[in-house]
């Protein structure tokens, strides 16, 4: 097997390129400097030293009327470092002064000292609010600046350098279903793996399936993403989705990711935003890393699932249910200069019989300099090395009878390795008063060798049905933006934003016929491997938005975007054939384009009150073979989505609720395969449903959140399947209620829940006989009927839906913080990734002859359409222990 070899040898560039962004980082982390004494100050004062960031607020109502200012606080910093007197000394309104008073308050120091003796200072602190047209941030710079000569609220207290503040507001939501995901929002919902990222998305739900370093299944507005193809994900601006992947069509791997590294996500519910193209139908997700930490750490994470402890690795390895993460972060303080490094190395056993070995290792390092007061330039470096054993898709009819575990597996050899780095370059500059320009560029280097066995012994009797998929890439974006707000051009506001974004992907994809993840001769009658191609997809796109803003009352949104796309295959095969399917030469390079005009209106009746009302077109490419095979029919399949919404603020903006009422329609596509290496036809679908979303904040430190969403899927056609959409959610909903107690002790209950959903392209409506609509329905599946017969084949799966319950609790205060978490509280039996294959089993399972009941095995004598899934993990406690310093 490759993957030890591999998994942990880094390219010597991108190391050494992370190394001298973080060597200034290690070199300082234990020993920050201190300030410099003001000359200014009495003999032997030194002065205070903020501990606690605060994050000042938008006020809702400044943000709506695209108001600035700049609000000047005085505060005394008591002997024990709180603030224990603040006033207004210059106001600017609009809510300002109440929201700088209201950070003030909390902000916590160590206290200044007089010859080593704690005692009481006066600190101007100045906040500019900003509110600018480019992406939402909320950021806080400490900087000295002069004490004012004035007195302080509480008396006669030393002046000492204070403090100064810039506070970027968000522009106002397009939509109802928009939402911004902060720092400090992540607070109520534990993040210890990369899944733990995503599901802070509203009305989103995660499938793991095959091992922990194979990408999520991704369920979102009534779509199956599968790994990603029609949610488009993004770090820092710039795609995560992989077209023309090995495995699927948009293959969205988050592994790579460092859970604390993530400042914010941006979530943009249908395809309404002009920044955002391919994959963005269902929806799009931008994660931001952060520009800082206040504080280094060390974690150390161990865990277990306590009910298979007793159960060791069928292979002979360690116990099954533990594991571990380590984690570190570097972060000093630099004048002008953030640098920060983080690393993480993690593993698991998993509770499966064949321990899933899972073993893996992220870096992320970044550097963000300014320049100079306009400009601002940041370098972030990640590299990410993964292999891990799966226990596959086990078919439900064998777990039903007894000759399986529902941790065991038919094939243990299923899983893989994989590798990522990526370097982003972006730099930000102003433009003068009213403008700005950002500009990135990144460069990632990839490696996947995956192996599967969907179909058992169906296919191939003597060797098995295990494929291995490998895809290398490089691949090279660039994202270029101006933004500017205009006051007088038109009545009103109006902000204006020019985008240009370039891709290009450089792929080697090949298939090929395996058997314990040695490569055959042969591929089912060809040489292997079965598909071997090098595949270039090059997508250059522009945009232009309006944001106007004619009175407070209302606001228009209009976008347009174009893409171009060219897709080059060539195949490494003799003749130059693609897929066995097609020995004939590919066909000469494509070049398609589609054009996506957006437009939303937004009403504000009252202040605590938005109306939203939008339209707009998306679309995700089609893999580059299917493309070129099909002379560029189907290429680019458009989606057209409508949504109309309302968002209200009650109890002085403490009750947030939300809903929205959508639909989407996508067209005719044709899709490629990568397990089965050829295209898949599919017809037009329509989804349709309604998102509620509601966040209330019962206590200042008792909060609770409830997300619903309800979508229906169908063919816009009925193809003799009564209109069914296969795996399609129509229930997902998401919640908890979380405490964080100003003492340190916090605490969250969360759920998550999935309902049932068709588990094929026939459900319990759909005709026993596509010819007669009105005769008797399909019945459901079953193992006597052999699904290589065209009539016993017409039945319908059901992949059960799920509902599991999470919690988590600590304890934290600046120097340390402890976690605890249990995962499937209640230690619920359920199928997380469910999929209706078509399966045959000849060898027993496991070698499992005999049942639990008894039963001897027999050889299945035909193929069985049934219900294929990986289990949800049972029951598990995490427990972390963090140093801060």
């Amino acid at each position: 097997m490759r993957a030890s070899a591999i998994l942990f040898r880094v390219p010597l560039a991108l190391a050494a390129a992370a190394l001298l962004v973080a060597v200034p980082s290690l070199a300082r982390a234990q020993s920050p400097p201190q300030p410099a004494l003001d000359p200014r100050l009495p003999e032997g004062v030194s002065p205070p030293r903020l501990l606690e960031r605060v994050e000042p607020r938008f006020p809702e109502q400044a943000r709506r009327d695209g108001a600035s200012g700049t609000v000047l606080v005085q505060i005394v910093v008591d002997r024990d470092g709180k603030v224990s007197a603040a006033k207004v000394a210059r106001g600017a309104g609009h809510g300002f002064d109440e929201a700088a008073l209201e950070a003030a308050r909390k902000l916590r120091f160590e206290p200044a000292t007089q010859h080593g003796v704690p005692i009481s200072v006066q600190l101007d602190y100045q906040i500019h609010f900003e509110l600018t047209p480019e992406q939402p941030t909320l950021r806080e710079v400490a900087r000295s600046t002069p004490a004012s000569d004035g007195a302080a609220p509480g008396g006669s207290e030393t002046a000492v350098p204070g403090l100064e503040a810039i506070v970027e507001g968000e522009k106002p939501f397009t939509t109802a279903s928009a939402r911004t995901v902060r720092d400090d929002d992540f607070l109520l919902h534990p993040r210890i793996t990369p899944e733990d990222i995503l599901r802070v998305v509203p009305g989103l739900v995660l499938a793991q399936h095959q091992g922990g370093g194979k990408a999520d299944q991704i369920f979102l507005r009534g779509f199956d993403a599968d790994h990603g193809t029609d949610v488009s994900v993004n770090l820092d601006g710039i795609p995560v989705n992989m077209p023309s992947h090995a495995h699927g069509q948009g293959y969205a791997d988050l592994h790579f990711l460092i859970p604390e590294t993530i400042e914010r996500i941006e979530i943009v519910k249908g395809p309404y935003e002009a920044q955002f193209g391919d994959f963005d139908t269902a929806g799009a997700v931008n994660l931001v890393t952060g520009e800082k930490f206040d504080q280094s750490q060390v974690t150390v994470q161990g865990g277990v699932f306590p009910t298979v402890l007793d159960r060791h690795d069928a292979s002979g390895g360690p116990p099954r249910g533990a594991s571990y993460r380590v984690l570190g972060i570097a972060a000093p303080r630099v004048e002008s200069v953030h640098p920060w490094f983080a690393a993480e190395v993690s593993g698991t056993q998993g509770p499966f019989l064949h321990g899933e070995r899972l073993e893996r290792y992220s870096l992320f390092a970044k550097t963000t300099i300014e320049l100079s007061p306009a400009v601002k330039l940041s370098v972030l470096g990640t590299a990410y090395g993964s292999s891990w054993i799966g226990s596959g898709q086990i078919p439900r009819r064998l777990v039903e009878a007894g000759f399986l575990d529902r941790y065991g597996a038919i094939d243990p050899t299923e899983g893989g390795d994989t590798q990522r780095q990526q370097i982003v370059a972006a730099i930000r500059a102003k433009a003068g008063e009213v403008g700005s320009f950002t500009a990135a560029l990144s460069v990632i280097r990839y490696r996947l060798t995956l192996f599967n066995d969907f179909t058992l012994q169906a296919v191939d009797p003597v060797h098995g049905d295990e494929i291995e998929q490998d895809d290398r890439r490089i691949t090279a974006a660039a994202n270029l933006k101006y933004e500017r707000q205009d006051r007088g051009l038109v009545p009103g506001l109006l902000y204006t934003t020019l985008g240009g974004q370039l891709r290009t992907d450089d792929v080697d994809a090949s298939l090929w016929k395996v058997e314990k993840r040695s490569r055959l001769a042969s591929c089912l009658g060809i040489a292997n491997p079965c598909v071997d191609t090098n595949d270039r997809q090059t997508d250059a796109a522009a945009f232009v938005q309006l944001d106007w803003r004619p009175v407070r009352q209302a606001r228009l949104v209009l976008g347009l975007r174009h893409d171009v796309f060219e897709f080059e295959v060539r195949s490494s095969k003799p003749g130059g054939g693609l897929d066995p399917g097609h020995p004939d030469p590919v066909p000469p390079p494509v070049h398609r384009s589609i054009t996506s005009p957006k437009a939303s209106l937004v009403v504000t009746p009252a202040a605590f009150l938005d109306l939203f009302f939008n339209f707009g077109d998306g679309f995700h490419s089609n893999d580059a073979r299917s493309a070129v095979e099909t002379g560029g029919g189907g290429a680019l399949p458009r989606a057209v989505a409508y949504e109309v919404g309302a968002r209200a603020r009650l109890l002085g903006e403490r009750l947030d609720l939300g809903a929205a009422l959508w639909r989407l329609d996508l067209s005719s596509e044709l899709v490629w395969s990568g397990d089965a290496g050829g295209t898949e036809p599919s017809g037009p679908s329509r989804r349709q449903g309604i998102d509620l979303e509601a966040r209330y904040q019962i206590l200042p430190w008792l909060f609770a959140d409830l997300d619903v969403s309800l979508a229906r899927a169908q063919f816009r056609q009925d193809f003799g399947n009564g209109q069914a959409v296969a795996l399609a959610p129509p229930r997902i909903i998401t919640g908890g209620i979380t405490a964080r107690h100003p003492s340190g002790l916090f605490a969250s209950l969360r759920v998550r829940h999935i309902g049932p959903r068709p588990g094929s392209q026939l459900d319990a409506d759909s005709p026993l006989d596509p010819d007669n609509p009105a005769g008797p329905r399909a019945p459901p599946c079953n193992p006597s009927l052999d699904a290589s017969d065209p009539v016993q084949s017409r039945c319908y799966l059901v992949a059960d839906g799920y509902t599991v319950l999470d919690l988590a609790a600590g304890y934290k205060t600046r120097r340390f913080g402890l976690d605890l978490i249990a995962e499937n509280l209640t230690n619920a039996a359920y199928r997380e990734a469910q999929f209706g294959n078509v399966s045959r089993v000849l060898s027993p399972p496991d070698g499992n002859t005999v049942s639990k009941n008894g039963v001897p095995f027999a050889p299945e004598p035909h193929p069985i359409q049934d219900i294929h899934y990986t289990p949800g993990n049972p029951f598990g406690l995490q427990l972390a222990a963090t140093l801060y310093f």
